[in-house]
């Protein structure tokens, strides 16, 4: 990846991952590490028998993971990256308000859903298979590939 080579001037709204609200989650009670693959940020994350998070499985999901700016990246030109790399902490949150990318249309108040396979956020249940309910929620509504906001507080 090239030096940067544009600033812009208006300050992006938010990263996957981000908090959407400020000190209003709720975490696992256990501290745990990215299992094998790594975990990526702005998505769910499932805990593994041996206390490692994942990007996929076959339950419901355990948390949504959060970001947080604590990993190194020690090579200047490398493209940056929300994979949490293997080995290193992973912040589970089980309840909050965060922004994520949907991969479809969403609407106010429609059931967030998780493609166990892939990992990716959806707003319906389309293929019936491989897809689970996270029992949280839309609080904006966005077209595919856009920045919205999803919170399972009530």
């Amino acid at each position: 990846m090239p030096l940067q080579t544009a600033v812009k001037t208006v300050i992006a709204a938010a990263v996957a991952g981000d908090k959407a609200t400020a000190d209003q989650s709720i975490y696992t009670p256990l501290n745990h590490l990215a299992g094998e693959g790594g975990a990526t940020v702005g998505t769910f994350g499932w805990i593994q028998a041996d206390g490692t998070v994942i990007d996929t499985g076959s339950t419901a999901p355990s948390g949504f993971v959060e970001r947080v700016i604590v990993y190194p990246n020690y090579t200047v030109t490398s493209a940056g990256t929300l994979l949490i790399p293997e080995g290193f902490p992973v912040t589970l949150a089980v309840k909050g308000d965060y922004w994520v990318k949907t991969t479809q249309k969403c609407t106010v108040g429609g059931q967030v859903y998780v493609n166990q396979t892939t990992g990716a956020i959806e707003a319906t249940n389309s293929s019936g298979t491989n897809v689970a309910a996270t029992g949280w929620l839309f609080k904006m509504a966005g077209e595919a590939n856009d920045m919205v906001i999803i919170s399972n507080w009530s």
